[in-house]
């Protein structure tokens, strides 16, 4: 009988949920940005137009790309600031034309919760042509990301 009450009370402690203190927690990468309805809709459609062809894992570095510039100081600290900037969307003007998807959507709640990013925090650019000003540049598929 001791036996299988040792045992019982091990598979049940085994099933408790554990005590996790909140440092141990990671804090997500973007934890301070924080996405209205209509700045969800801007991204969703901004996203779409840039790189609706990419891959998952690119389509995440252009809107790392774009939070990374809020978080700048050398940058709007607006969603739609950064989006709507002369000279940096070319998207911006037919961001009203496109049908974003449910992928979309995903991708930016997955960087809004990631702890680890796919760029750099201090990469703030991204183009299907690679600049001489663009500094320590990589690629994902089409696009190449820099400082």
């Amino acid at each position: 009988m001791k036996k299988i009450i040792v045992f019982l009370t091990a598979a049940l402690m085994a099933l408790m949920p554990m005590t996790v203190k909140a440092e141990e927690i990671p804090r997500p990468v973007y934890a301070d940005i924080t996405v209205s309805e209509y700045e969800g809709y801007l991204l969703e459609r901004i996203l779409w137009a840039e790189a609706n062809d990419q891959s998952f894992e690119g389509q995440k570095a252009v809107i790392e790309v774009i939070f990374n510039r809020v978080m700048s100081k050398d940058w709007p600290n607006t969603i739609e600031g950064v989006l709507s900037q002369k000279s940096q969307f070319s998207t911006w003007k037919d961001r009203n034309r496109v049908t974003p998807t449910e992928i979309q959507s995903n991708v930016i709640s997955e960087v809004l919760r990631e702890t680890e990013t796919v760029i750099p925090g201090d990469y703030v650019y991204f183009s299907t042509k690679k600049h001489k000003w663009m500094h320590d540049c990589f690629k994902i598929e089409d696009h190449y990301f820099g400082r």
